[in-house]
């Protein structure tokens, strides 16, 4: 095949397409097929200027590719004045960009590279003139398309303001979010960078821009790897861990980063504090650098709210709530992450002996202010009441100005006595495209490892002896060499026999133990050929029986998981299509309905869910690493035009299959991530470290006979969860009821067939409309009003309760986590409001009970008609205005089988509310 250019270009992307497809149908013997051979490291040697169509690495064009390659944008040398001072880093290559016309560094880096082979493409400049401007867009416009990997950031001085066509319109369609320019203030960035290519929805690149970032560098740190279609496409492994600890004394918040770990401890309260609030506002697009930047700590404040009296603790909530306005109110709220943590007892106990009634007052509504800021900014569920008695309370969240973005809050409570079992919040998070840390799972007991995945991405490191020793032959006068490719032979004969026994170590089949015996037994004597010495022979016989040692730990670790998702996707009889079927019969679903089901969004549900119940350390640490497995599958899995390809519309009949495809890939992904971390000093020997047994602090990636059925269990529940969500927006809407005097939905009641005469407004009133089980709608405090929603079907159905109630409050879940879910995959539930909703809150509707129907007469005049349940006693109220107080009209009287029929008073009031009321 050819590229654009011309020129033959390699074939190793589609043999490994291929080559994944067909060891999924064996998975046991992936490794045996020689694409794991093809995949290997490829050194670049050389840096790259200005032209096109360079390849980065050495040797001919069928040259291996490498599986992980690094790059970052915007890498400056020398005093930076001239465009020639910046460049892109691909692995070990420097593609310098080539000097401006003009001279000076004011404009654009663009690097094109081939997605295929990471050939370079385009290296261009490109000025702040309007010939440059126009020439830039008509790329972006005309030049460029999914095939291409795209590079850009800019160069020196900002960008001038006024006209001209550097929007680039185009740029949301490679992945661009903000771009350079941010119409809301009308300001160019100073620094912008975006990696991305051709058909990205927007947002989905990598983008940085101190639009919205002042401490940006304009530096993309990431890695390029291929996918399961062999495109590279950049993904970003850091990771940051965040810790809160909490007790009877004190609260602190843990940052851990790969440049160290940060512990922020709770400013002192006040002497003769009883307990009170912590709260740490970080600043999330930077949360990587809080190492070495103390900008990144926005807030570390203490507030006593159960303080030495009243009056303290009112001073104290008020000082909170105004911290918090302040947050949810700022340019950038989305840009602060925020963490709250009780210690001690956290809120007074206002009574008759400490607080009077003007007091206790302004406590209750200091209160409902917190509380509504941090549900409505953040998500959190924030049920303060339970913390009258001793507990602990825990929230990390993200505040958000639209309130139609759901925030990606967690969130932790614990009811238990003061120091037992205090709860601490432990939670992950990782970067956005935009750069932005968001969190991925939590873990409320403690335990759970999330370094595989970064650990695939980490730098490459040489093997220490023999690191040239798979060529062959030999260089002339390599004795490591020599002696690597002769003890190869002797350890792996009769067969396979080969020359280097580091490709053994990503086969599955390979007899490692038996390679490791004879290595151990191998002497200078049985397998000296003359070109080696002794010593040479004892060096690289050590290292080796060091990596076999390595390789054997992390390909039982594999095994493992290859069977853990071997029982969750392959074998029909296991629980996850158990669970499948279960919420199945729970929620019946049309069999023309579309499903939408997220392999991704699952796998950080019930990590999530799983780790915050499941105590067994090995299973904590199995949960960490099968979330890096699905991960890293889901990272390969990309369309061509870079897009994931995990969300999918199935018939609801096709769906168990179409999950096991999808876990298939997952196997897929653990291939090629075991592939990595076998195929490199470093990460062999950290891995193989951590996978020693028995699992215990540090280690853990392995596990005993037991676990594996533990962690099924434990996750089987979250799968329930997951697919109930999948399957709600096949059939429900969500009602919202907007600024109610009511916090439960059946209080609602609405009145229509309204008719109004000179004896006032009479209604038939329906009541009991909404009455959904606990867990089925979630109520949002707004001042004294409330927010409420709904789950419901069109007529006024509700979703079977058992699955979620059975559990939610077990897993951990809270309501906002679940509903803010519900569709949000493959699109929002209908939004619909309120039956009767038109006649709520206006002039001819009201509040009501029982049943009354107006009944017009021949003469111009109305009559009400009335039937109640046989055998209750009734009421007849009437009230003069909406909401106002209910007088009783007639005396109580018991239905019988027929209709009550009764005149309308003659009343000097203009309106009149009437309702009938059940007295037993």
């Amino acid at each position: 095949m050819t590229d654009r250019s011309g020129r033959s270009v390699s074939w190793v992307g589609r043999q490994f397409w291929l080559g994944l497809v067909l060891l999924g149908m064996a998975a046991r013997t992936w490794a045996g097929t020689d694409v794991w051979d093809r995949l290997t490291d490829v050194t670049f040697l050389r840096p790259v200027t200005e032209g096109r169509g360079v390849r980065p690495h050495a040797g001919a064009g069928d040259a291996p590719l490498p599986l992980v390659v690094p790059v970052q944008t915007r890498v400056i040398s020398g005093d930076g004045s001239q465009a020639t001072n910046f460049s892109v880093l691909l692995g070990d290559t420097l593609i310098t960009a080539p000097p401006l016309p003009a001279g000076g560094n004011a404009g654009f880096h663009l690097v094109v590279l081939s997605r295929t082979n990471l050939e370079v493409l385009s290296n261009l400049s490109f000025g702040t003139d309007a010939t440059s401007q126009a020439t830039l867009a008509g790329m972006f416009q005309n030049s460029l398309g999914p095939e291409d990997l795209v590079i850009l950031y800019t160069m020196g001085a900002p960008i001038p303001g006024g006209t001209g066509s550097w929007g680039l319109t185009q740029l949301p369609q490679f992945g661009a979010q903000e771009t350079f320019y941010s119409a809301a203030n009308g300001q160019f960035t100073s620094v912008y960078a975006l990696i991305g290519n051709q058909g990205l929805n927007p947002g989905a690149g990598f983008e940085l821009s101190s639009t919205a970032n002042s401490l940006t560098t304009g530096q993309i740190q990431a890695v390029l790897a291929q996918d399961v279609n062999g495109n590279y496409f950049p993904v970003q492994p850091s990771f940051v861990t965040i810790s809160t600890s909490t007790g009877p004394n004190s609260s602190s918040v843990q940052v851990s980063t790969s440049q160290g770990t940060v512990t922020i401890p709770a400013p002192a309260p006040p002497t003769g504090t009883q307990g009170g609030f912590h709260l740490v506002v970080l600043r999330r697009d930077a949360l990587d650098q809080i190492a070495t930047n103390p900008a990144v700590i926005l807030q570390n404040v203490t507030f006593a709210s159960n303080g030495t009296d009243i009056g303290a603790t009112l001073e104290a909530l008020q000082i909170m709530q105004a911290y918090l306005s302040i947050l949810a109110d700022s340019p950038n709220p989305e840009l602060n992450l925020i963490l709250l943590s009780s210690f001690g007892v956290p809120l007074f106990e206002c009574t008759s002996a400490t607080c009077n009634a003007l007091q206790a007052i302004e406590y209750a509504f200091d209160l409902i202010a917190i509380r509504t800021n941090l549900v409505a900014a953040t998500g959190g569920v924030v049920d303060f009441d339970q913390l009258q008695g001793p507990g602990y309370y825990s929230l990390l969240g993200i505040p958000w100005k639209n309130q139609n973005v759901a925030p990606k809050t967690i969130e932790v409570r614990s009811w238990t006595p003061a120091g037992a079992g205090a709860t601490g919040l432990n939670v992950v998070l990782q970067r956005n495209p935009k750069g932005w840390f968001d969190p991925v799972a939590s873990d409320t007991v403690g335990g759970v490892d999330y370094r595989m995945f970064s650990l695939a991405y980490q730098t490459s490191t040489p093997w220490p002896v023999a690191p040239n020793a798979s060529t062959n032959p030999c260089p002339e006068g390599d004795e490591a060499c020599a002696a690597y490719q002769a003890l190869s032979l002797y350890v792996t004969q009769p067969s396979p026999n080969l020359a280097s026994i580091r490709e053994e170590y990503v086969n599955l089949s390979a007899e490692l133990s038996t390679y490791m015996d004879r290595m151990s037994a191998a002497t200078y004597g049985a397998v000296s050929n003359g070109l080696f010495s002794e010593v040479v022979f004892s060096a690289v016989q050590g290292q080796l029986t060091n990596e076999l040692f390595y390789a054997i730990s992390v390909q039982k670790v594999y095994t493992q998981y290859e069977g853990l998702l071997n029982d969750f996707a392959i074998d029909q009889n296991s629980d996850l299509v158990s669970a499948l079927g279960n919420v199945s019969q729970q929620v019946p679903v049309p069999t023309t309905s579309n499903v939408g089901y997220d392999l991704e969004a699952v796998v950080k549900f019930l990590v999530q869910s799983a780790a915050a119940i499941e105590t067994d350390g090995a299973s904590k640490a199995a949960l960490g690493v099968l979330n890096a497995v699905l991960g890293f599958g889901l990272a390969k899995n990309r369309s061509p035009a870079g897009n994931t390809e995990n969300a999918l519309l199935v018939e609801a009949s096709e769906l168990s299959s179409q999950i096991q495809g999808l876990f298939n890939n997952g196997l897929l992904g653990m291939g090629i991530l075991f592939k990595e971390l076998l195929s490199d000093w470093g990460k062999l020997q950290t891995v193989g470290s951590l996978a020693q047994e028995p699992p215990g602090p540090g280690n853990g990636f392995s596990w005993g006979p037991q676990t594996e059925g533990r962690i099924n269990a434990s996750m089987v529940p979250g799968f329930t969860l997951s697919f109930y969500q999948s399957l709600m927006n096949t059939i429900y809407q969500r009602v919202v009821f907007a600024s109610v005097p009511f916090s439960d939905p059946s209080q609602y009641c609405y009145q229509d067939d309204c008719t109004t005469s000179h004896y006032g407004t009479f209604c038939k009133c329906h009541n009991g409309v909404y009455s959904a089980p606990a867990y089925d709608y979630l109520t949002v405090p707004e001042g004294t009003d409330y927010n409420i929603y709904v789950i419901a079907t069109s007529d006024i159905r509700y979703p079977a309760g058992t699955v979620i109630t059975n559990d939610l409050v077990s897993l951990r879940v809270y309501l906002p986590d679940f509903l803010q879910g519900v569709g949000t995959w493959t699109g929002i539930l209908t939004n619909a409001q309120p039956q009767g909703w038109s006649d709520y809150l206006n002039p001819i509707g009201g509040w009501c009970s029982g049943d009354l129907v107006p009944a017009p007469q021949p003469d111009g005049t109305l009559q009400w008609v009335a039937r109640g349940e046989l055998g209750r006693r009734y009421q007849l109220e009437r009230a003069f205005s909406l909401g106002g107080e209910w007088l009783p009209q007639e005396e109580p009287w018991v239905a019988g089988p027929d209709f009550v029929t009764y005149p309308p008073p003659l009343v000097e009031a203009p309106q009149q509310y009437f309702r009938l009321r059940r007295l037993d």
